[in-house]
């Protein structure tokens, strides 16, 4: 099996939904989140935090779009500050 079908393999088993990042996103947001409406910016599907596709196994969390995979949210921790990345065009 090719380096390229192994990370693939890997794909199903980095991944979480958004309620496993429940007290993070809180953190982050300063209320609970995992209900609350996100519309993608790229397809303009419409979820709730809870549905989306996480990824964790980096220095910080990328949310993904259950329907297209585009990005909607990430959140990283560097060294002396913390940095957001939307995707979405709504939360």
């Amino acid at each position: 099996m090719s380096e390229i079908d192994q990370s693939m393999d890997m794909y199903p088993q980095m991944m979480l939904d958004g309620n496993a990042l429940a007290g993070r996103l809180q953190t982050i947001f300063g209320v609970e989140m995992t209900a609350t409406s996100i519309i993608c910016a790229q397809c303009r599907g419409t979820s709730v935090m809870g549905e989306l596709r996480a990824f964790t196994q980096s220095p910080g969390i990328v949310l993904l779009c259950p329907t297209c995979e585009g990005r909607c949210f990430g959140w990283c921790r560097l060294p002396g500050r913390r940095s957001l990345m939307r995707g979405a065009s709504c939360i």
